[in-house]
């Protein structure tokens, strides 16, 4: 209510200044802007401001909670993404370095491979030569972990790698969610289905004479074997089950919460503007919380080489996580931005009175009658077109699978024109 009051003393100092507006006109907004104040205390009581301000809170704090949600389902629930985010890792230097040298060092361990090759070179070698034969045998474990970091590069063992990742991760997530014929229910047990056998055991055995089990139907529990038992294991499927409903609630609530609180708030400018302003503060304590306890746990691993490896492989995991925070982070500032610029300073009405198309536009045309009812419709609704622009770009980024660089890139560019537009329009 205030924002329109706002507006329409605005269109009453351009008509001031417009000798083509017809007396009547002006003396209708005055009356209309007149109206609009003398009804604004009731707006400006203290129990809207409250759950302005409460909604606003805790529209960043479900924000903050879609984004991790968001990244958890699409990183560790869906098998495709799964893939290639953990598929390529193995390929980087340190991480093919820190597999390579456990593998060789676990064979020639076990095998005491270079005390051996040290003995049979000895054999072989003159004398003069033999003290050389250590040397030799700690370079024929140095050749094997290149032999070994080849292999894991080469396009055979990453496409058998990636075919064991997706049958392994699919069968994962169907036993979580009990699709498969190996599930885990809340219990912690890992139960194998057998009821498709039993049924068709029960089919066979009618067929060869005993008929009275076709009147027989088994019970559903009769196919449930029991494989392992975890009560641990049933944490891990009510923590899936919590995400997948995490995962569809927690953006449309935040949303949700965004549209309730600029609804109810005296000034839909300043709820918006602190909203965002919160929103990227979080949103940024999101990220320093998330390096810090990342940095802690990798300080743990006590080799430098395995260490150097989960660095890049977590740096590879969490990137997609750092993607759509830093993008909502500037979604953020861009609404703070233009925030500002909408609002009742001196220079943001001379800005929008030289730069806003309805001004340059005449009324006598029919055309131009037209756009003049378009750009009146944007002044009225401004606010409420802000905050859908700014929902339907959270939105598409929480939810965008993969999230590409490029996609993201497109959203904020696609956001911040939309937010010219309604500022030249209205």
């Amino acid at each position: 209510m205030s924002e329109r009051s706002d507006e329409l003393a605005d269109e009453n100092e351009a008509s001031a200044a417009d000798p083509t507006t017809s007396e009547a006109e002006l003396a209708r907004l005055k009356r209309e802007n007149e109206d609009l104040r003398g009804r604004l205390g009731w707006r400006r009581s203290g129990w809207r401001s409250f759950f302005a301000g409460l909604f606003a809170v805790l529209t960043c704090v479900a924000m903050v909670g879609a984004v991790l949600a968001t990244w958890a389902h699409w990183t560790a629930l869906n098998t495709e993404r799964f893939v290639n985010t953990i598929a390529p890792v193995i390929k980087e230097q340190a991480v093919s370095e820190a597999i390579s040298d456990e593998a060789v060092s676990r064979l020639f361990d076990k095998y005491k491979l270079r005390s051996r090759i040290e003995r049979e070179l000895k054999k072989v070698l003159p004398d003069v030569l033999k003290s050389v034969a250590g040397d030799a045998a700690g370079g024929a474990e140095s050749l094997a972990k290149t032999l070994t970091q080849q292999i894991i590069k080469s396009s055979a063992f990453q496409a058998v790698w990636r075919r064991a990742l997706t049958f392994s991760h699919e069968e994962a997530v169907k036993g979580i969610r009990a699709t498969g014929p190996v599930q885990l229910n809340e219990k912690g047990e890992v139960v194998l289905d057998i009821s498709g056998v039993l049924h068709d055991l029960q089919a066979r055995l009618s067929d060869l004479g005993l008929t009275f089990l076709k009147s027989i139907k088994l019970p559903d529990s009769l196919g449930q074997v029991v494989l392992y038992k975890n009560s641990q294991l049933g944490n891990v499927k009510q923590a899936v089950n919590v995400l997948d409903v995490l995962f569809w609630v927690l953006p449309w609530l935040a949303v949700l919460l965004l549209v309730l609180a600029s609804f109810i708030a005296n000034d839909r400018r300043k709820n918006l503007f602190g909203t965002s302003i919160l929103l990227v503060v979080l949103l940024v304590v999101l990220m320093i919380v998330i390096k810090v306890a990342q940095g802690h746990y990798l300080g743990m691993i006590t080799s430098d080489v395995n260490r150097h490896a989960a660095i890049v492989a977590s740096g590879v995991v969490m990137s997609t996580l750092y993607r759509v925070d830093i993008a909502m982070i500037i979604v953020g500032a861009i609404t703070v931005l233009f925030a500002v610029i909408a609002g009742p300073y001196e220079w943001a009405f001379s800005t929008h009175k030289a730069i806003g198309l309805r001004s340059h536009i005449g009324t006598g045309k029919e055309g131009g009658s037209v756009f003049q009812k378009f750009c009146a419709f944007v002044a009225r609704y401004a606010w409420p077109l802000r905050i859908a622009g700014l929902s339907a770009a959270a939105l598409l980024i929480l939810y965008l699978p993969q999230a590409a660089v490029g996609a993201i890139i497109a959203i904020i560019v696609v956001y911040g024109l939309y937010l010219i537009a309604v500022e030249l329009f209205r």
